[in-house]
């Protein structure tokens, strides 16, 4: 099996150990929620008979707009099957706390809830894998990812030796490209300089997509540097795609294909200056305001959002954790992402202060705080974490 197959199916099974973790938390709060309006003795029976099948219950009646007649009749026959169903849990042994039908009813409907949940929760927990198996398939993924960077790297380290190899028809194309580049180089060229510049790119992109198939460009770089040519690229990769505006990034999804869009919601968004009233205005004075442009606001809205509010967008949770030591990813795993996160840091390889743990600590710094142009004016006491 391929290393990279091999990687995803453990990948996945981790995958599903985290919905399952996540499934069982879920439960848990129904199971608390049904036991607090529940007897003691009733959650106690109900634990002890996980492999019985109860009868569902009757729903529960709803009020209909109807004659007062029928309204009364309706009462009466709602009373009877209530009756009726509970006679058939006689044989059950249920221990009731309360003595009317009504109430015994609406107490079965959380214990049947109850016992389902508790089910559901057993099932759950028969397919967790057994911790140590759990972190030899992690320390396993963390390997496997670590060699498949060292091989990365050694293809680089390869291509400039590849990208050397160019015939005699590439090479004097490449060097007319070069220069040119040099020659119109800058913003100052004028609409002849940047005709030239587009026309010699132009003709030079076979030849630089074919030795050059990656580009690492900035959103407002992109423009000048590549040509305007629709699906360009194969892929377009925006990373920090939650701190970047839409606008400044369309210019890239026009030049590719298929577009991934990386990016954390819980980061801050993109700063701008552009104020609501002047926003307002533009989208007035260009007839754009109207239903659903809330989507692709300038001030509001950055590329992230708007590829995750995409119908039928596929997404993938990048989970592993390759930085931070586990007492500081603990804090805002929990606090930003629900436990989701896998912590995969090698704590070897880092190297906190002298005398201290990888970790977050404090250090208290007595002084005078200087003011600046955007800083703090006032005088006091600094501090500092690291």
């Amino acid at each position: 099996m391929p290393e990279h197959q091999r990687l995803t199916e453990i990948e996945s099974r981790l995958q599903r150990q985290a919905d399952l973790a996540e499934q069982i938390g879920e439960v848990e709060v129904q199971i608390e929620d049904s036991e607090g309006t529940l007897a003691a003795v009733q959650v106690e029976w109900a634990r002890q008979r996980l492999a019985l099948a109860l009868p569902t219950p009757p729903p529960p009646a709803t009020a209909r707009p109807v004659l007062p007649v029928f309204a009364a009749l309706s009462r009466w026959l709602h009373r009877q099957r209530a009756r009726l169903f509970l006679r058939r849990l006689t044989l059950l042994g249920i221990p009731w706390a309360v003595d009317d039908d009504e109430r015994r009813l609406a107490s079965y409907r959380q214990l049947h809830r109850c016992q389902q949940a508790l089910i559901a929760l057993e099932a759950a927990k028969c397919q967790l894998l057994a911790v140590a198996e759990a972190a030899a398939l992690t320390d396993d993924l963390a390997q496997g990812h670590r060699g498949l960077a060292d091989q990365a790297a050694q293809v680089f380290q390869q291509l400039p030796q590849a990208l050397e190899d160019l015939n005699d028809d590439a090479r004097p194309q490449l060097a007319e490209l070069t220069g040119a580049m040099a020659l119109f180089a800058g913003d100052a060229l004028g609409e002849q300089g940047n005709q030239e510049r587009r026309r010699v790119i132009g003709c030079a992109l076979p030849l630089l997509l074919h030795h050059m198939p990656l580009w690492a460009v900035t959103n407002l770089s992109a423009g000048r540097a590549l040509p305007l040519v629709p699906g360009l690229f194969d892929y377009v990769i925006i990373d920090e795609a939650s701190q970047c505006d839409i606008a400044s990034a369309v210019p890239l999804l026009a030049r590719a294909k298929r577009a991934v869009i990386v990016g954390d919601p819980a980061q801050l968004r993109h700063v701008t200056k552009l104020s609501q009233e002047r926003e307002l205005h533009l989208l007035e004075s260009n007839g754009l305001l109207a239903a659903g442009i809330g989507r692709w606001s300038y001030r509001s809205q950055s590329l992230f959002s708007l590829a995750a509010g995409v119908p039928g967008v596929a997404t993938h949770l990048l989970r592993d954790h390759y930085r931070s030591a586990g007492a500081i990813v603990d804090y805002y795993n929990e606090a930003f992402y629900g436990g989701r996160l896998r912590v995969l840091t090698d704590e070897t390889q880092l190297h906190p202060p002298p005398g201290l743990k990888p970790g977050i600590h404090w250090t208290d710094v007595r002084g005078t705080i200087l003011g600046a142009a955007s800083g703090c004016p006032r005088s006091g006491r600094g501090q500092r974490h690291h």
